[in-house]
């Protein structure tokens, strides 16, 4: 009797630990490299790429505006300009009152001489090179007065 009773625990232990195996899953590499389940399920995990940053600045003096800018986890390419999608690189855009002025392909300074007077909406935006938006953006309000101040 009591042969039976340790039978039985030991073929409830063995029941207890297969079903929690089963329940977590065992892990193996295919010929690519991807972790997956024993039973044939891939495992995906989410690629955390950098998002891309812009920083800039704006220095108004008269009816001149010197835009001043920096791009983190991105690559401004000339190379690939207005080509296919590259991950992480592409260009950026400088748009004066709606309207598309510039697209830079480097990192530099930007100057704008002789604004009109008036309210003016001044926008940089990051861009893939294909030209598609990342919705990365600085946007800047400026007033000229009359006579260029």
């Amino acid at each position: 009797m009591m042969k039976n009773r340790w039978f039985a625990m030991a073929n409830t232990l063995l029941l207890t630990v297969g079903i929690a195996a089963g329940c977590t899953g065992i892990y193996h590499p295919d010929a690519m490299g991807n972790h997956v389940l024993a039973g044939g399920n891939p495992i995906t995990q989410p690629v955390y790429a950098a998002v891309p940053e812009l920083e800039a600045q704006l220095i108004k003096e008269g009816n001149k505006a010197t835009i001043s800018y920096t791009v983190k986890n991105f690559k401004l390419s000339a190379e690939h300009f207005g080509k296919k999608h590259v991950s992480g690189e592409g260009h950026l855009h400088l748009v004066v009152d709606g309207e598309p002025k510039v697209m830079m392909k480097e990192q530099s300074r930007i100057i704008l001489e002789n604004i009109p007077p008036g309210k003016h909406t001044i926008k940089l935006t990051l861009q893939q090179n294909d030209h598609k938006p990342l919705h990365v953006e600085k946007e800047f309000h400026i007033e000229v007065k009359g006579g260029g101040g």
